[in-house]
């Protein structure tokens, strides 16, 4: 038994996220990235120019896409946290709406100003038409691309773990499969390549879609109110991640003008840069944007401890992936190179330049990118927003044309790791201005109110494990805790009864002999009321609904939850995030 939240808990929802959350990030730029590779390996040096030339549409894609699989999966979990399952299904609803409309638009526009669009994006000679060629075989898949990452964290959330990884492993092999019968049966070209992510992208989602014919699927589609209103609130919430998208947009459009003046082999090494950032630099964003739901749901349940944990936790685990990445790919740069097929050896070396330094700033990226996800989560969006334009555009293309007329086209690879360590000095200053005090500064960094979540001496929060004799322990604590406060003993019989009752079903039924599982509690004494929390990642079971359906001609069954139904004021069951949580409240 341990006093205090276990990191435990959070520590495991948050990986059981972070390789979902890594994969989301990857699959909107996944066609593009395999495009990418068979166009480098039997089209040629130009092609693969051209489609450097339309990363930025890719960008939008993902842009639009996280505009609700961001905003959304923060608000949903916010929601969760407070046990409002109606607002889910509004906002779930308000988020697909949104995605049809934005795909079929995109894909109209797309198609009828291909021409002007490609030219904009820097496209000359010979790259307009190959660009021309790509971008119409792409547009179509606008509608899958943008729905896809929604999807993605929403199934998450409801529950369905293995979906995701399906998805994204079906739009993958698809996609390989119709890229090489492209370029090798049909000879379809630019258009063909394009074609394939457009279809792959539809057989992900098709996999997606099987989640709303499971039972335990709890998300429904429904006409929603003041839809509008919901889709501003997504617009607010996910705005910092948006913006991060428009604005590498932005950045590869500026540096494309920029390179382009030095050599067409200096844009195919920004484009494979790009690329290198789409793959391994997607878990900096993925390990960044897994701490979205997480943080949200313990935001939403005024829960400052687990909130900590969470920020730790991620700081731990995406250091370490990102620093291992970080190390690999700076000593073998090349890598991306062979993928791409890359012969010319000016623009091998320029792209080895290129990913070397992408992979030193790997740490320093995914350290600004949590620390902007976690203060969206916690609804700090001015500063959240501060960050991601700091680190995406702003930081980055200064240092670009400071550096650009002495190094050439180093220096736009220098700058990507200027632009990182400015924004992360600059957000460590911010921290130490707004909470001068409070201790260590990853607890000043959470930058909550000194009264968020309640007093601390007005709680215990402790975590047993996988034992009966700690669930014994449990209830002795819960005494010693409760005479301290002066409350009554018919209250603290009541609590611990449905502590020994719940914790005791959790441990024998829910958790397998010898599995290593951690239960936390936690009571919280309020002047008229106490507050019984109890929280586990074992399989869902609510027990409300098993009171429900119970047939009746069993009295004895389920006898412990109706007693419990019947000596506390309230009881709630609610289930998110891979978590169970039970919520009663007795009076005082």
């Amino acid at each position: 038994m341990k006093t205090g939240s276990n990191e435990y808990l959070v520590r495991n929802t948050y990986r059981s996220f972070l390789l979902v959350s890594v994969l989301s990030m990857m699959s909107t730029m996944l066609g593009g990235l395999i495009d990418n590779i068979v166009v480098g390996h039997f089209l040629g040096a130009k092609p693969l120019a051209a489609m450097g030339i339309i990363m930025p549409v890719m960008s939008l894609y993902m842009a639009l896409g996280t505009f609700c699989s961001s905003g959304g999966s923060i608000l949903v979990s916010h929601a969760l946290g407070r046990g409002d399952m109606e607002q889910v299904h509004n906002i779930f609803s308000a988020a697909i709406i949104f995605d049809f409309t934005a795909g079929f638009v995109i894909c109209a526009l797309g198609e009828i100003f291909a021409r002007p669009l490609v030219i904009f994006l820097g496209a000359t000679g010979e790259l307009v038409e190959l660009s021309i060629n790509y971008i119409r075989g792409f547009m179509p898949a606008a509608l899958a691309l943008i729905l896809f990452p929604v999807l993605m964290q929403f199934v998450q959330i409801d529950g369905s773990r293995k979906l995701p990884l399906i998805a994204t492993l079906t739009m993958s092999v698809t996609d390989v499969v119709l890229d090489l019968m492209t370029a090798l049966v049909f000879h379809n070209g630019m258009f063909g390549m394009a074609l394939a992510t457009t279809i792959s992208a539809y057989m992900a989602i098709a996999v997606l879609c099987l989640h709303f014919f499971r039972k335990t699927s709890t998300l429904r589609l429904k006409r929603p109110p003041k839809v509008l209103k919901l889709i501003g609130a997504m617009a607010v919430t996910s705005a910092p991640v948006v913006l991060t998208m428009v604005s590498e947009l932005v950045r590869t459009t500026i540096l494309n003008n920029m390179l382009v003046t030095v050599s067409l082999g200096a844009v195919a090494a920004l484009n494979i840069r790009t690329q290198a950032q789409n793959l391994v630099g997607a878990l900096s964003a993925g390990g960044a944007q897994a701490l979205g739901p997480v943080a949200a749901m313990f935001y939403g349940e005024e829960d400052r401890e687990a909130l900590g944990n969470s920020l730790r936790a991620s700081m731990k685990m995406g250091l370490v992936i990102n620093t291992i990445a970080a190390v690999i790919f700076a000593l073998f740069p090349f890598v991306f190179s062979l993928l791409m097929g890359v012969t010319d050896p000016e623009t091998k070396e320029m792209t080895d330049a290129a990913v070397r330094c992408f992979a030193i700033a790997m740490p320093l990226r995914f350290v600004n990118m949590a620390l902007s996800q976690f203060y969206q989560s916690t609804r700090r969006n001015g500063i959240s927003v501060f960050i991601r334009v700091l680190e995406t555009l702003a930081a980055p293309v200064a240092a670009a044309m400071l550096l650009m007329p002495f190094l050439g086209a180093n220096g736009v690879w220098i700058a990507f790791i200027v632009g990182e360590a400015v924004t992360l000095l600059v957000t460590i200053v911010l921290i130490l201005v707004k909470k001068p005090n409070g201790g260590p500064v990853m607890d000043r960094a959470l930058l909550l109110p000194d009264d968020f979540g309640g007093k601390a001496e007005d709680k215990l929060s402790i975590s047993i494990g996988n034992s009966m004799d700690e669930v014994m322990e449990l209830s002795r604590s819960v005494y010693a805790f409760g005479e301290e406060r002066g409350i009554a003993r018919a209250t603290l019989d009541k609590l611990s009864l449905c502590i020994e009752e719940m914790a005791g079903n959790i441990v024998e039924h829910s958790f397998k002999p010898g599995e290593k599982r951690w239960f936390d509690l936690l009571i919280y004494v309020k002047p008229d009321s106490i507050l019984l929390r109890m929280r586990d990642n074992g399989p869902p079971f609510d027990p409300l609904a098993a009171l429900r359906e119970q047939a009746a001609d069993d009295p004895e069954k389920n006898l412990g939850l109706r007693v419990i139904n019947g000596i506390t004021d309230s009881f709630e069951y609610r289930s998110g995030i891979g978590l169970n949580m039970c919520i009663m409240t007795l009076k005082r």
